[in-house]
């Protein structure tokens, strides 16, 4: 679809980051090494280690490694096949909003709670993390560092936010102003799997289930961004978010129920021995994929507990 002077309709995806690198990170540019009394005073800690830092840079998407990235990286070419020019972003716990072409040190920070590089396990933390990196130019001069300046630039775009739930809660004041900034309110919809049904984010909520995973496959942190690419086949005009709800309304109506597993629990011994063996058979091996043979085997675990027990028993 073009417009009216032959150019192609604007869209504007957001996805998460991805914890996975594909360069190794220095021990300083680890959340972890890194305190302050105030989250606004650690981040300004932790833009120093940034800023200072003598590791190389790489384009966010060569840094980024995992299968949610894979999907994420595709969703331009996607677009593009369907007549859309899109510019991807990417919402992180380390640099703030950056385009994909914006050049990052490899780094470990994440909104996740319970993760040794969490900003923090309070949710107004989280968003007063966010709000600081905001305040900060980052790794590309000019460029919009929050989602309304990102929305009031361009505010005739299509703008699709698709973010892990707890990245959502981080930014859910930035994603609301971006709303004011846009052409149109129906120009922004928010995809989020396992996220709150209520409060101010309700009217751009797209009803995103669990339930669409058999249909496009993959695992559970990779369905928000395969959710987008489903949605960017569709022209402009079936971008807006009456139209999206009610794209995956139909989904959801045809999609069978969720299947719902007695697993065993496993104490936290339990859960490192099985990673220390699997481990040794195969050092490589990824928490995500041991997470899944874990639960083949009819066992449970969280995954956050997982990656916790994984990283401590050696894997990295």
């Amino acid at each position: 679809m073009t417009g009216r002077d032959g150019t192609r309709a604007r869209v504007q995806p957001v996805v998460t980051c991805a914890n996975r690198k594909t360069q190794p990170v220095p021990g300083t540019l680890r959340l972890r090494q890194v305190a302050g009394p105030t989250p606004a005073a650690r981040a300004s800690a932790w833009i120093q280690e940034l800023e200072g830092s003598a590791a190389s840079t790489l384009p966010a998407r060569e840094l980024y490694a995992g299968e949610h990235w894979q999907i994420a990286r595709e969703l331009e070419a996607a677009a593009l096949v369907a007549g859309l020019d899109a510019g991807l972003w990417v919402c992180s716990a380390g640099y703030g909003l950056v385009s994909v072409d914006a050049p990052l040190r490899p780094y470990a920070a994440t909104f996740t709670p319970g993760h040794p590089d969490s900003v923090s396990t309070q949710p107004h933390h989280r968003s007063q993390w966010w709000a600081a990196l905001a305040g900060w130019p980052g790794p590309a001069a000019g460029a919009p560092r929050t989602l309304r300046d990102l929305a009031g630039r361009e505010p005739h775009a299509i703008l699709l936010v698709a973010l892990s739930a707890t990245y959502l809660a981080a930014c859910a004041d930035d994603i609301l102003g971006a709303g004011t900034e846009l052409a149109s309110p129906a120009h922004l919809t928010v995809i989020s799997v396992g996220a709150r049904t209520s409060g101010p984010l309700t009217r751009h909520l797209a009803p995103a289930s669990a339930r669409l995973q058999p249909a496009l496959g993959g695992t559970r942190q990779s369905l928000n961004a395969r959710i987008l690419a489903q949605l960017l086949r569709h022209p402009a005009g079936a971008l807006t978010y009456p139209q999206i709800r009610q794209v995956l309304e139909g989904k959801l109506a045809i999609a069978p129920p969720l299947t719902r597993y007695a697993r065993a629990l496993r104490t936290d011994t339990q859960v490192a021995t099985f990673i220390r063996r699997q481990l040794a058979a195969d050092p490589g091996a990824t928490a995500s994929r041991l997470l899944r043979e874990f639960r083949d085997r009819g066992y449970a675990c969280e995954q956050s507990r997982f990656a916790t027990i994984y990283r401590a028993s050696g894997g990295s």
